[in-house]
């Protein structure tokens, strides 16, 4: 079952590349975990640290997220974007939101999480939206998870140490 999960996902990394032309893309992250999806609002590049071979890159603050995900039972989790392309930090236009939108729900439809959970605040408001969240056959968790890289903030590295251990007692 898990290799044909990663077929189809190498399927969808496929067209991800078509979408994004010549850009440096983002495709999901991880081996899935079909029980939460975390979806970001969309990469950003670091052209200094950026691994143009792979398309891959995990920062520190991306590290220790993952480390807070494992402690609390939720490894493994599938990282998405709702926009894949990568570029600077900066909220992303409707374009590229609806040029990516079906990737996104081809990638839920493939992991079939039981729940797929915003990592911050721009990123919960674009799946709220109305016009985004019609035609979605899936739960989005009523709240989200302080984006990664807040982790950065000793304040904020405890709040989402919290909102993780709450979402792994939520899934249970």
């Amino acid at each position: 079952m898990t290799k044909d999960i990663l077929k189809q996902l190498e399927e969808i990394t496929s067209e991800v590349k078509r979408v994004a032309k010549s850009k440096p893309f983002c495709p999901g992250r991880f081996l899935p975990n079909t029980t939460v999806v975390f979806v970001a609002e969309m990469p950003s590049s670091k052209k200094k640290l950026w691994n143009l071979n792979n398309n891959f890159f995990i920062s520190k603050t991306d590290k220790c997220f993952v480390d807070i995900l494992n402690r609390n039972g939720l490894g493994g989790s599938y990282i998405t974007d709702i926009v894949k392309t990568c570029s600077k930090a900066r909220r992303p236009t409707k374009a590229e939101i609806n040029n990516f939108k079906d990737v996104l729900l081809r990638e839920v439809a493939v992991i079939k999480p039981k729940l797929v959970v915003a990592l911050g605040e721009s990123a919960f408001q674009i799946l709220s939206d109305a016009d985004f969240k019609q035609g979605i056959p899936f739960k989005i968790y009523k709240s989200f998870v302080w984006h990664p890289a807040n982790l950065r903030y000793k304040k904020r590295q405890l709040v989402i140490k919290r909102q993780v251990k709450k979402l792994a007692e939520f899934c249970q």
